[in-house]
């Protein structure tokens, strides 16, 4: 397999020492060079073909990246999106469900929550509290 590009080696070690998924724009903004972005997006897009890492689609329409085979749970606030993650998982059990009924080799899960953070549930509770008054 090719070796990678310098440009490659750092946008993996961003991804590698992030400790939550990152989105391109974070990756781009971690990296000691600071090359376009769509240069920073055929990068990814080569690493993800190569295996090295995974992209997960959020709901908004954008994507974030983690190392291939890191088991991660986040959850993301719908608002501000911020992204936080947490260690707790209890899936093992439905995994292995899911794997008999549908005999599949389970190799792994990315679970996340979508929601509001506390400071986005404040301020957004009380813009509805002053749209009534």
């Amino acid at each position: 397999m090719k070796q990678l590009s310098a440009l490659r080696k750092d946008i993996l070690r961003v991804i590698e020492e992030a400790p939550r998924p990152l989105r391109a724009l974070e990756v781009k903004r971690r990296m000691a060079v600071h090359p376009s972005l769509s240069t920073i997006y055929r990068a990814l897009a080569a690493l993800e073909n190569r295996g090295a890492i995974r992209s997960i689609g959020l709901p908004d329409g954008t994507r974030c990246y983690i190392v291939a085979g890191r088991h991660v749970h986040f959850i993301v606030c719908t608002e501000c999106r911020e992204i936080r993650t947490f260690s707790e998982c209890g899936l093992d059990r439905v995994q292995r469900v899911v794997a008999k009924r549908f005999r599949y080799h389970i190799s792994g899960h990315v679970l996340y929550f979508l929601g509001l953070c506390a400071t986005c549930g404040r301020y957004l509770k009380k813009r509805e509290e002053a749209r009534h008054a």
